[in-house]
């Protein structure tokens, strides 16, 4: 459910209404909302769980998103410092970041899988349906890549949910260059981005493994 602010606690009560008696009239016994990060819409999440609240629904969930707000500071300020020396380390490799607004598929589709696969991980998006993503709607699932020289060690297909929010959907790393941790690299690369494009929140996604289990490691990274 996604509204404005100025909406009224009554209208959105009564709209919550129609949804649910649709719902009865379908047959179904349940309604579940699965809502957006909070970070979003903060205002307008507040108000619908206090409504939903009244109206008797549960919270069944609820997992952490890790985000950063984009301002004209520079990326490594508030940086932890472990993840500050492992930018400086990329930086002094001579890795760079580029976008690349009219990406190579099939390259990037490969590099997704193969990280994915020395991983244990399965893709959280059929290959078929981010093929198709990519191609039809470029500036709207952005690529970013980390490269030493012509070889291609991170990358990330990124989402523009709306205009000032960018979401940092499916990164992935090359093997051999963990030790630099070239993510570190690239996160200051959409950052960088979302300065000059007007995005106002990088979302970092959450925590969870493939199975939905929180990962410790990966929050702390985050």
């Amino acid at each position: 459910i996604e509204c404005s602010e100025q909406l009224r606690g009554p209208e959105l009560n009564r709209f919550i209404e129609v949804l649910e008696t649709d719902a009865a009239r379908s047959g179904a016994s349940a309604l579940r909302l699965n809502h957006y990060p909070r970070c979003y819409a903060p205002t307008q999440t507040d108000r619908l769980t206090e409504q939903l609240d009244r109206r008797g629904f549960r919270l069944v969930g609820d997992t952490a998103t890790f985000y950063r707000p984009v301002t004209p500071a520079p990326f490594e300020t508030g940086l932890h410092a472990s993840a500050r020396r492992r930018l400086v380390k990329c930086r002094r490799a001579g890795f760079r970041v580029e976008y690349w607004p009219t990406p190579p598929i099939d390259r990037v589709l490969a590099f997704v899988q193969e990280s994915r696969r020395r991983q244990g991980y399965p893709l959280t998006i059929p290959p078929a349906r981010l093929q198709a993503l990519l191609s039809r709607f470029p500036e709207r699932f952005p690529v970013f890549a980390v490269l030493d020289g012509p070889v291609l060690i991170a990358l990330t297909v990124a989402v523009l949910v709306r205009s000032d929010i960018l979401y940092n959907f499916l990164p992935a790393d090359h093997h051999a260059y963990r030790s630099f941790s070239p993510l570190v690299l690239l996160t200051a690369g959409l950052y960088a981005h979302a300065q000059q494009t007007g995005v106002q929140l990088l979302d970092l996604g959450v925590a969870l493994d493939h199975t939905g289990q929180f990962k410790p490691g990966l929050a702390r990274f985050k």
